[in-house]
């Protein structure tokens, strides 16, 4: 038999299954396209554009299992139908009714954006205008940050310690 059901566990290609779900595979992960080796591949049957959304994966609140709070999706990311990238999205609203939105996404090409579905470069992190972007804090609290608002940008503190710029490595 290639599945079970043991413990309320359900395991395919597994007698005794560790979660809820588990889907054994006897192939190591590859690279290679078209490989057949990954334990789930998610899918749907549709027509093929740029900035569609392929197979994904719903998150759903305890409570309310008919509700979709975030996910992650497949998403084709340029005019060619083989690049796809990856979009996460979150629920920003405190109303379970609103739909959720793409917080990030990751490009075929490996550029991140945080904030857009169109990066442009290796990290883009769009904000509103007059919005910090970056923020590093460590546990002494200096508080560096990147800013943008109106005609201009800035990277500095927000606390109320020194910005020192470094030069192969030292201050």
């Amino acid at each position: 038999a290639s599945s079970y059901f043991t413990g309320g566990n359900f395991g395919i290609w597994t007698s005794s299954p560790y979660g809820k779900l588990e889907v054994a595979q006897a192939t190591a992960f590859t690279t290679a396209y078209n490989a057949s080796v990954d334990n789930i591949v998610l899918t749907r049957d549709a027509t093929y554009s740029n900035g569609a959304y392929d197979g994904s994966i719903g998150f759903s609140p305890i409570d309310s299992p008919n509700e979709r709070m975030a996910a992650i999706a497949a998403v084709h990311t340029d005019t060619d139908s083989n690049q796809m990238g990856l979009s996460f999205f979150t629920h920003p609203s405190s109303t379970g009714a609103d739909a959720i939105v793409e917080a990030m996404r990751i490009k075929h090409d490996g550029k991140v954006g945080i904030g857009t579905t169109a990066p442009s470069s290796i990290l883009q992190i769009q904000t509103a205008d007059g919005s910090y972007g970056l923020i590093h804090k460590n546990a002494s609290a200096v508080v560096v940050a990147t800013y943008s608002g109106g005609s201009s940008g800035a990277i500095g503190t927000k606390s109320s310690h020194r910005l020192d710029l470094l030069t192969g490595g030292s201050t």
